[in-house]
């Protein structure tokens, strides 16, 4: 009965990190949906973010903000 138990507490655990996962990435797929809305409705913020010198740095927090939520998982 133990081992039965333990197995089944390995497939909740397995099936709640893939759930988490999925959820992680729904919400990385919207945040990115946002963006490219943002960019759509006002693209001189666009190029001003492309001659900026600090664009690297903008581009780096925003990549970085949406990839922290995937790392979170693991």
């Amino acid at each position: 009965f133990n081992n039965y138990l333990n197995s089944f507490r390995s497939i909740v655990v397995y099936a709640a990190q893939v759930y988490g996962f999925y959820h992680e990435i729904d919400r990385l797929v919207d945040n990115l949906g946002g963006f490219t809305k943002q960019l759509d409705k006002h693209p001189s913020n666009a190029l001003a973010v492309a001659l900026s010198a600090k664009r690297n740095k903008i581009y780096r927090e925003l990549i970085m903000g949406s990839v922290e939520i995937v790392n979170d998982i693991r």
